[in-house]
């Protein structure tokens, strides 16, 4: 089966725009394509579900980035200052002047992680001093030495909640031992709704927020998704190719995504496990043509 003609020309524009820094070409959706060899469907009818399915691959690439990143920091002021978004006023700016010389910013996980990139940018968009980002270890001094009011956590996506609890809860309770009042915040360029509100009912963090929050229909298969649309009769179909395939490639457990999670998403810098794994799985090329391959973390 060859690509439909008003799919490549959908294509042509996504590799012209979103899909621009990923060297997305015609020829690599086509290999891509080719994954799907009738193993749970006729081998046109799987091809078919599966391009329809790309074209609904919800991407953000570097301009969208940015501007999520921009959204984030915004927000954020007018969360820690009261102020509204766009209040230009001199009042506006020394309280949010003042109330950012005592925050500090931290990014979940280690170095590895593009939380770290993502926090570098919203530190060099908005001109912020690189004392605004310490390490763990001086960010705990620091808060001993009364000098913070205000943590942020950044992260880049999150769709359960449980990575970040377990990643961070040791380390904020040591810094409420030390100052119970300090303000502490995750904010994010995406979450799912279901996400924002595990934490927020955990009371890890004093505030959570995202620029783009997803609900359930934006999980692949939801019965409500909004990927099928006026074609709900493709979406058991899709859904079988979909866990057939990733099983092969991880498991059972994981075939639609990390404890399936069922998203369709992908940023510039990675795509998140919790995608389906017929999308981002390079860990044999032989095997399997990722068309949005996933960077594993070191």
């Amino acid at each position: 089966m060859t690509i439909p003609p008003e799919s490549i020309r959908k294509f042509r524009v996504l590799i012209n725009t979103v899909w621009k820094d990923k060297g997305i070409t015609i020829p690599r959706i086509e290999e891509w394509v080719q994954n799907f060899n009738g193993a749970s469907l006729d081998e046109d009818k799987e091809r078919a579900l599966m391009i329809k399915l790309l074209e609904h691959f919800l991407f953000i690439g570097a301009d969208e980035r940015k501007e999520l990143s921009r959204s984030l920091f915004t927000n954020l002021c007018r969360d820690l200052t009261a102020y509204p978004v766009g209040d230009d006023s001199s009042s506006a700016k020394k309280i949010i002047s003042e109330r950012l010389n005592k925050t500090r910013f931290a990014a979940v996980g280690g170095p590895s992680e593009s939380s770290t990139m993502i926090l570098y940018e919203i530190r060099t968009f908005n001109g912020l001093p690189n004392s605004i980002i310490p390490d763990l270890e001086n960010l705990l001094e620091q808060v001993e030495r009364g000098e913070v009011e205000y943590i942020i956590f950044i992260d880049d996506f999150c769709c359960t909640g449980q990575q970040v609890k377990e990643r961070e809860t040791k380390f904020i309770n040591n810094v409420r031992t030390m100052n119970p009042n300090i303000y502490i915040g995750y904010r994010l360029l995406c979450a799912t709704k279901s996400a924002i509100n595990n934490l927020t009912a955990s009371k890890l963090f004093d505030s959570v927020d995202a620029s783009m929050v997803f609900d359930d229909d934006y999980k692949s298969f939801n019965q409500n998704s909004v990927f099928f649309k006026d074609r709900e009769k493709d979406l058991e179909l899709s859904k079988t190719v979909a866990h057939e395939y990733g099983r092969s490639l991880w498991c059972d457990k994981h075939s639609l995504g990390y404890k399936g999670s069922q998203m369709l998403l992908g940023f510039v810098h990675n795509v998140p496990d919790n995608t389906l794994p017929i999308f981002w799985f390079n860990e044999n090329p032989e095997k399997w043509c990722s068309i949005f391959p996933r960077a594993h973390k070191i």
